[in-house]
């Protein structure tokens, strides 16, 4: 199986995400992916023409309109900071100044006429010859001339031609041709820099991947350049699919995904709008890698869906999803707290667990690994005794665990915490203790794993409280336990669709929005 179900364990996990603000996106307007940004933003990225021929270089204004300013015929360009950059010999940039030739400079002579239109500019630029480009600051064009590693290495030239020097500038991007130290453009003006592929359908390759739609590039604090893909929703989702779910299942089960997918898009959650774009592309939103792995089988599962959305009570909804639940999904109440209506846990006679990548598991954690672990999530505890399952849910999977030190002290851990503070796959899980005399105590508080049994006896279920019996992972009475296994079903957050039950329900001959209207309760299906 791919890598592709080690995303979804990490899909939009935070409490914080439930609340779904307006739109982000429609059918008519572009998706904006943050493909590289803090720590990430690159240096000198660089776009190919895969399908298409140049780019207009232009801005996204503060409506997201995009402006053109000016067109560039070369296929392979590299954006840089308008900064000095050494050409390395495998055509890649990296800021410095090398004193050889294969410098690209950050100052040049810009000569005193200015220009209205980029017409006139690439008139100017073609008459002053060799090294001669167009320059774009704050609505007006200039023509450039050279470069060069310092302010004073240009004054000489700029005396001689009449022209100022000009350069360094903490906001400003320069459009060179890729392998050459050949100066297309710069711009250095209000708005974000952009770069619209030009053709009907233009895909474009940037660092190994192939996208749709414009290129934006914002820096902030004179620093490197984040990469933003404005994308229109419907190619958006088509970046998505084969990367949150095989591409080769069923295209029911992809439909389904496909209308996750463009919900998430649509309803949005706002975290990003700092940052100048309304989804990213990593398991903190949805995975999103452009064209290289859609087949005809995605892609139809998104034409067939084409503009459908979640919608309950009227308003559009994120219809969260993750690979495997193991038996059965879970309330978001549970596991993030709140209460939405249309997130409610079920029983799931569908999905095949077995099968399922990474979905049956156990994990053993000494009882020292077990202390760091609560520790390093804000926990006070001394040398761990015990760890239990002192609650679960309706559904069967764990809703507090209680840990105790060898004082007698105890903390309970609660919800999603469950999981995420132990590193465990999901919140459908038994805890074994291993006492320290080889013993074990061997519990089950997971209703899917067939209960609790201590001494013959089956503890009963009361309201997703264990009763009847000691409660999972608590060693004989007396003992101490030096070691906790782990053992659990599913993979993944629990809340919304199971990745894996939708394969399953596909198969089985259901379609797309029973299988939606199934895991997700109350539902309907906008635009369908």
């Amino acid at each position: 199986m791919k890598r592709f179900l080690s995303i979804v364990t990490g899909v939009c996990l935070a409490a914080s995400l439930l609340a779904v603000p307006a739109a982000a996106a429609d059918a008519g307007e572009a998706v904006r992916v943050g493909l590289y940004y803090g720590s990430a933003a690159l240096a000198a990225p660089q776009l190919q023409n895969f399908e298409g021929s140049g780019y207009q270089a232009g801005y996204y204004d503060g409506g997201a309109v995009f402006h053109s300013l000016y067109p560039i015929s070369q296929e392979k360009v590299v954006m840089l900071k308008d900064a000095n950059y050494i050409l390395n010999a495998d055509n890649t940039y990296a800021e410095g100044v090398s004193g050889g030739a294969d410098t690209v400079g950050a100052y040049h002579v810009q000569l005193p006429q200015s220009y209205d239109t980029a017409d006139a500019a690439r008139a100017a630029v073609q008459a002053a010859g060799t090294g001669a480009f167009a320059a774009y600051l704050g609505g007006t064009y200039y023509v450039r001339t050279g470069q060069y590693p310092s302010a004073e290495a240009a004054q000489a030239a700029a005396s001689a031609a009449g022209g100022s020097v000009v350069g360094g500038s903490a906001a400003g991007v320069t459009v060179v041709e890729t392998g050459t130290g050949n100066i297309l453009f710069e711009y250095d003006s209000n708005g974000i820099f952009a770069m619209a592929p030009q053709g009907s359908h233009p895909l474009t390759w940037s660092k190994g991947f192939k996208y749709y739609g414009n290129f934006a590039y914002p820096r902030k604090d004179g620093g490197n350049l984040s990469v933003i893909n404005y994308v229109p929703l419907e190619d958006y989702v088509k970046g998505v699919i084969p990367y949150e779910m095989s591409p080769s299942w069923n295209v029911e089960a992809l439909k389904a995904q496909a209308v996750c997918a463009r919900s998430f898009a649509v309803s949005g959650e706002g975290k990003h709008a700092s940052l100048g774009f309304d989804v990213c592309n990593s398991t903190d939103c949805q995975v999103y890698k452009g064209a290289n792995q859609a087949t005809a089988n995605s892609d139809t599962a998104v034409d067939q869906t084409a503009g459908q959305t979640l919608s309950y009570n009227g308003k559009p909804v994120v219809g969260y999803y993750f690979a495997a639940d193991g038996g059965a999904t879970e309330d978001a109440a549970n596991v993030w707290g709140g209460d939405y209506g249309y997130l409610k846990g079920v029983k799931d006679p569908y999905e095949d667990t077995e099968k399922a990548q990474n979905a049956i598991w156990t994990v053993t954690m000494t009882a020292a690994q077990v202390g760091d672990k609560l520790k390093a999530a804000g926990y006070q505890v001394g040398t761990v005794a015990d760890v239990r399952v002192s609650e679960t849910t309706d559904m069967g999977n764990v809703l507090k665990v209680t840990v105790t030190d060898t004082a007698g002290k105890s903390v309970t851990i609660e919800k999603a915490k469950t999981r995420s503070v132990f590193g465990l796959n999901s919140q459908r899980y038994s805890v074994t203790g291993n006492a320290a005399s080889g013993g074990s105590a061997s519990t089950a508080a997971t209703e899917g794993l067939g209960g609790n049994i201590l001494g013959g006896a089956k503890a009963a279920f009361t309201g997703g409280k264990l009763s009847g019996g000691t409660p999972s992972g608590s060693a004989a009475p007396g003992a101490v336990s030096t070691s906790f296994t782990f053992s659990g079903r599913g993979w993944g957050h629990h809340v919304g669709m199971s990745q894996y039950g939708a394969k399953a329900m596909a198969e089985q001959g259901k379609k797309y929005d029973e299988i939606l209207k199934f895991y997700y309760t109350g539902i309907e299906i906008a635009g369908q």
